[in-house]
């Protein structure tokens, strides 16, 4: 019996990555890397933002938290080291308005977890 549970996980998790879907494992659960895109309205450390745009996978999110069209973005959390796929470890802050993150200095180092919905939390 235990065979039949093992080989269904397993196939489960061969067929997600076929779909090129990405899991993250916080403890005995796992949730969904969301996909590419902007998120309106959600949620960072409890603080609701109007925007966020998640790109290269998930491995940066760009936050916009003044909600001022045409977008800029304030913030930027990266994944840099070797963790989890929708997790990140650096966060930036725009602090010279020049709209790159490339030569801002990181700010904030931790462990930051983001939910399949594009809420960013504080792990």
């Amino acid at each position: 019996m235990l065979f039949f549970v093992l080989a269904f996980f397993t196939a489960c998790g061969r067929d997600r990555a076929e779909k090129g879907e990405e899991t993250q494992t916080t403890g005995a659960t796992a949730s969904w890397v969301p996909p590419d895109g902007k998120y309106e309205r959600v949620q960072i450390n409890g603080i609701t933002v109007p925007m966020v745009q998640v790109m290269e996978k998930g491995t940066v999110v760009l936050v916009d938290t003044d909600g001022v069209k045409p977008r800029t973005w304030e913030e930027e959390f990266k994944r840099k080291g070797n963790i989890a796929p929708g997790t990140f470890d650096l966060h930036k802050t725009n602090t010279n308005k020049n709209d790159t993150f490339s030569d801002d200095e990181v700010d904030r180092q931790g462990l930051w977890v983001i939910d399949s919905k594009g809420n960013i939390t504080q792990k």
